[in-house]
């Protein structure tokens, strides 16, 4: 029975209740499962009730005090969860804290305004500490059946799987590849958005009609559609008649033969056929073997378990985590393997250990090398400094700086190379993968070296994005200030995603004036100064979104030029979704030159450019307001950048449509259900 009423009162209390304290946790932490941390769980609330704004009512939540049990020190720390597990299917949303006394304290001021879920200190499975132990065996076990087993394949095949193919079948492999994701992902997604679109005709625009429409360009390839019966599904837009004559001569390499040269254009021609523009035959790597001039390599384990410098087996994703030597790899320079080795000899005479991805143990994690055409050479390594003393880590930039420059005895006769500068990074993440803003510092010599592309000198850092092969590169901006040049006459051309600026300057010497969008600004920096090297006075940089600066750009110069020309060079993610809308709806840009290096953001990208207008948009042609119109692909070209490998890059030129009048869908139905939904 309770011995007063205040104890009484505090049992009829809910368990929910904010002055409910909440339950002790075991205070062991030599116990296998001791955790520390709080919880918050937060069950049955709206969809509307997203995380974010949840996470907002933390952010208002003034400071609570926290007294250390050890010092007696009052200190004061805010409310800020440190991981969030949410379930929106189940309603479910945990949070995580630093202690049970932050979670208690976000609880009671949660209930203080009177919400509709209900909150309790469960944790999700996610943070179990039996779950994660069980899942951390079970990963264990997977890794080394991967690492032992039948599963692992040879690094020859891993890193290079075309290198066993003669050079003709890898350019017909990627251009079957290229035209089997573009018609996948490119056809059918602006198949099924045009054919199932909302109706639309000057006449049918006041009023319900039934029926959906497409843009009156498609008419004539559709019609040609109904009639063919072949098995590859077709859509978008008709071969325009204005289509720019095909580039001549894009490939003067002396790699194939002429009937070589014959047999890829009879296939790019084959895979043109499935496609509604010009695909043209894919240009060939003026330079086959040892291109790459930027190379990261792994410091770990072999399958002897002794210390190894090269390339994983595989992803590690997959559970690979042992190293193989990257010596009879066909794209990687001499330098590059050299330097490789004499890494690789250093770290066996140290006493220091690999860093090892599973135990976040370890110290040496990566050797980064980077070399230009004329021999130049620096270098970084990456280590983990959370296991080693300050003494030790001294002692290895000095034992990494004279074991690379004291003398040139590692080096052999056929490679001809100088060591510019070595450089030093500390890292203490999961992932090899450091954050842009880890710092890098120099340990000897420069931190930068130069590199010509089509005479403009361009200086390289160690993190700085460059293309892997610079002859390639030279031939893949060729074929894109080409195609961008014979359309900018008297036009202002705008380098989308702009980086350090390489494109732009290029092309500076084509056209009257050339702005840069980049929103990083240490690349803006980079750009600036190239510019500045290579006394380009017609190109400037605006720092900031491209979404957000492509309208003040516009307004500056869309008096003086009558065109704008957009050349984008993203990521292999692609355009971002705002990006795409905003070079959509920006009328004055009538040419696309599209740079990608993965088919599949290509395809998705070019697919929201050649969408019709939506119904916000055709709405306003009742009002007699500018609608802008889709543009439509005229041709695309691959370039062979990384013989050996399964990618290459891609150029496509688009151009605005003209007109805006749409016809109706019901002719072409049979055509849709066919293609698209098999029947």
């Amino acid at each position: 029975f309770p011995e007063s009423a205040e104890q009484q009162q505090q049992e009829e209390k809910p368990s929910h209740h904010p002055d409910v304290p909440h339950p002790p946790i075991k205070k062991d932490p030599s116990h296998p499962l001791y955790d520390p941390h709080g919880y918050l769980h937060i069950s049955n609330f709206s969809q509307k009730m997203k995380k974010n704004k949840i996470r907002q009512i933390f952010d208002k939540m003034p400071e609570i005090e926290v007294t250390d049990v050890e010092t007696g020190e009052v200190k004061t720390e805010k409310l800020d969860p440190l991981d969030i597990d949410k379930q929106h299917r189940k309603k479910h949303v945990f949070f995580k804290f630093q202690s049970p006394h932050h979670a208690t304290q976000a609880k009671r001021m949660l209930l203080a305004t009177k919400p509709t879920y209900i909150i309790d200190f469960k944790r999700s499975r996610k943070w179990d500490p039996k779950i994660q132990k069980m899942r951390q065996e079970r990963e264990l076990k997977r890794i080394k059946r991967v690492n032992e087993g039948q599963e692992k394949r040879d690094i020859e095949d891993q890193v290079t799987p075309l290198a066993k193919k003669t050079y003709v079948e890898q350019l017909i492999w990627k251009q079957t590849e290229v035209g089997t994701s573009m018609e996948k992902h490119f056809g059918k997604k602006f198949y099924q958005k045009w054919i199932t679109n909302t109706p639309f005709t000057e006449e049918s625009s006041r009023t319900s009609g039934e029926g959906t429409h497409v843009p009156a360009y498609l008419k004539e390839y559709l019609d040609r559609e109904v009639e063919r019966t072949g098995d590859t599904m077709q859509d978008v837009a008709t071969k325009p008649a204005d289509t720019p004559s095909n580039v001549v001569d894009l490939d003067t390499s002396n790699h194939l033969t002429p009937e070589q040269r014959r047999e890829v254009t009879q296939h790019a021609t084959d895979v043109s056929k499935s496609l509604p523009y010009t695909y043209l035959p894919m240009v060939s790597s003026p330079q086959m073997y040892n291109y790459r001039n930027n190379c990261e390599f792994t410091c770990g384990k072999n399958e002897n378990n002794e210390k190894t410098v090269g390339f994983l087996h595989g992803l590690f994703s997959e559970g690979h985590v042992t190293v193989a030597s990257p010596a009879n790899l066909k794209h990687i320079p001499l330098c590059s393997i050299e330097i490789c080795e004499r890494m690789d000899k250093l770290i066996n005479e140290s006493s220091l250990d690999c860093y090892e991805k599973m135990t976040h143990k370890g110290f040496w994690r990566i050797v980064k090398v980077r070399n230009n055409r004329d021999g130049d050479v620096i270098l970084m390594v990456q280590v983990n400094p959370d296991h080693a003393t300050s003494e030790q880590i001294e002692e290895a930039k000095k034992f990494i700086v004279e074991g690379f420059t004291s003398s040139d005895d590692w080096h052999s006769s056929a490679s001809q190379f100088t060591i510019k500068g070595v450089l030093w990074q500390e890292y203490n993440g999961v992932s090899n993968s450091a954050p842009e803003d880890c710092p890098v510092s120099c340990l000897h010599g420069e931190e930068h070296i130069y590199e010509t592309v089509l005479g403009k000198r361009f200086r390289v850092s160690i993190k700085s994005f460059f293309q892997v092969n610079t002859l390639g590169a030279e031939k893949l901006y060729s074929i894109a200030m080409q195609w961008a040049a014979q359309n900018c006459e008297d036009a202002l051309l705008l380098d989308v995603c702009c980086g350090t600026g390489t494109i732009g300057i290029i092309m500076s010497s084509q056209v009257k004036q050339v702005v840069g969008l980049e929103i990083n600004a240490d690349a803006v920096q980079d750009a600036h100064k190239n510019a500045e090297l290579n006394k380009v006075t017609n190109i400037e940089f605006a720092l900031g979104k491209a979404e957000e600066t492509i309208a003040d750009v516009v307004a500056k110069y869309r008096s003086q030029f009558k065109n704008i020309v957009a050349i984008v060079d993203p990521p292999r993610a692609g355009l971002h979704p705002r990006v795409l809308r905003t070079l959509l709806a920006t009328t004055a840009i009538e040419w696309i030159v599209y740079v990608s290096c993965k088919p599949g953001t290509l395809a998705n990208d070019t697919a929201t450019l050649c969408l019709p207008p939506n119904r916000k948009l055709r709405s306003r042609l009742d009002t007699g307001e500018e609608v802008p119109m889709p543009f439509r692909v005229i041709q695309q070209v691959s370039v062979d950048m990384f013989p050996h490998t399964k990618h290459c890059e891609n150029v496509m030129l688009l151009r605005r449509c003209e007109g805006g009048s749409f016809i109706s869908r019901e002719p072409y139905m049979d055509l849709y259900n066919r293609r698209i939904r098999g029947k």
